[in-house]
């Protein structure tokens, strides 16, 4: 069972991860002007620290209480951060933990939604 808290600062983490995602994608994709860059490059550095500073909390939280979710009663994102939150897994910067939550996210995907008829040769 989740609590109220573990869901919100799940949601929080991947709300930052999606946010993180568009600014880079407007930074590469569109042209923005000089005043734009310029607040963007001056957010970043918070959403980093916003982003490691729930994780941690979230990591305290996670071994306060018994966290019993399987990978389909939950978003494979929320499982994915769940998962990462629970193996103790040293994070330097956000951009190492934006990283392995996308990576260990596609991993649960795959697992929950198998292709049948694939066929290897």
């Amino acid at each position: 069972m989740l609590s109220f808290g573990v869901v919100v600062a799940c949601n929080n983490i991947l709300a930052l991860r999606a946010f993180n995602t568009f600014l880079s994608n407007y930074l590469l994709f569109n042209k923005p002007l000089f005043f734009e860059r310029f607040l963007i490059n001056k957010a970043k550095p918070w959403l980093y620290s916003k982003a490691l500073k729930e994780f941690k909390e979230l990591e305290i939280e996670v071994k306060k209480e018994t966290v019993n979710v399987a990978l389909n009663d939950c978003p494979a994102g929320m499982f994915a951060v769940l998962y990462l939150a629970n193996q103790n897994i040293p994070v330097m910067d956000a951009q190492e933990l934006f990283s392995s939550i996308s990576a260990t996210e596609l991993e649960f995907v795959k697992l929950q939604k198998p292709k049948t008829n694939e066929a290897y040769k």
